[in-house]
């Protein structure tokens, strides 16, 4: 087949490019980043949990800061993703 007369969609990257489309389309790619930032949170709170349950010994305020160490990075982490998610099913509009 002359390149003139083949389709941007014969490629690999049109194949890929049509796949991306078809993913973006049905915003797959922010439900799935929002399930696995979810995820990620479900199971730093269980660890939490566990070191807590592990360390009965360990004063109040060492956990804290353990804690703290662990989830104060993670937050805005949490913020950007939901932002990220809620803008996009808005269209960008803020309330």
């Amino acid at each position: 087949m002359i390149d003139e007369a083949r389709r941007s969609t014969d490629t690999w990257v049109g194949k890929l490019s049509l796949f991306w489309n078809w993913i973006d389309a049905r915003d797959i790619d922010k439900h799935a980043m929002s399930w696995a930032v979810f995820g990620i949170t479900c199971y730093m709170l269980y660890w939490t949990m566990e070191f807590i349950w592990a360390h009965p010994e360990k004063p109040g305020l060492e956990i804290g800061a353990i804690i703290a160490a662990l989830m104060v990075p993670w937050t805005p982490v949490q913020a950007a993703v939901i932002r990220w998610y809620f803008a996009a099913r808005t269209n960008g509009r803020t309330p």
